[in-house]
């Protein structure tokens, strides 16, 4: 496995990088590493790799990248993954749906319907290989944010009951504000009743 990582190391180009970051691409290498969910059973986060952005082939097999167990805390399955680069090259980031579309699921959590989900998680990387994970669950409020007192796109949180898909970006401007250096988080939520259904862009250190 470490040796297969390392060639990914050598050779790693995020296709997710190529629409992120305006400024300062640090696109290097010559294949492109992709990030995405297996769905041949129970979903879980998996690698392919590819010469030219067409034709891809799974890294282990398809087999998932980390446990789901550890790195997804609310309901131990990961799906919709997205990485890139952190703005400076210190690292990788990577952000998932926290989900687990089962029957067994639905019942323990009590959820209404089997693709309800309550958070994302944001995690880092040095090297592909080893990865840090903070889940965001929304049924905590605005409290999850890095601004918990800013104005809030929601009055009633616990009417969440998906939130999917999220994507990373650098924002250059905020960068040079007083809450320090943050990256923008994109991601749908939906209520179950009452409010609007947009896509939020919130700011996470």
């Amino acid at each position: 496995m470490k040796r297969l990582f390392s060639l990914v190391l050598c050779v790693f180009v995020s296709l997710c990088s190529v629409n992120t970051f305006a400024k300062g691409n640090l696109q290097k290498g010559n294949r492109y590493l992709f990030c995405h969910m297996n769905d041949a059973g129970p979903a879980w986060t998996a690698y392919a790799l590819s010469k030219d952005g067409i034709h891809w082939h799974d890294l282990l097999d398809g087999d998932s990248i980390f446990s789901d167990a550890v790195m997804a805390p609310i309901e131990k399955r990961s799906r919709d993954a997205f990485i890139c680069r952190k703005h400076d090259d210190s690292g990788y980031l990577m952000v998932f749906t926290d989900m687990d579309a089962s029957q067994a699921s639905r019942n323990r959590m009590g959820k209404v319907e089997t693709w309800d989900n309550y958070g994302i998680c944001l995690l880092t990387s040095d090297d592909l290989i080893h990865w840090k994970s903070k889940g965001y669950d929304f049924r905590k409020g605005t409290s999850i944010f890095c601004n918990p007192q800013g104005e809030s796109v929601y009055k009633d949180w616990s009417t969440i009951n998906r939130v999917w898909a999220p994507q990373i970006m650098w924002d250059e401007d905020m960068a040079r504000r007083p809450q320090g250096r943050l990256h923008d988080l994109l991601f749908h939520v939906e209520p179950r009743r009452g409010e609007i259904r947009p896509d939020v862009l919130q700011s996470c250190r």
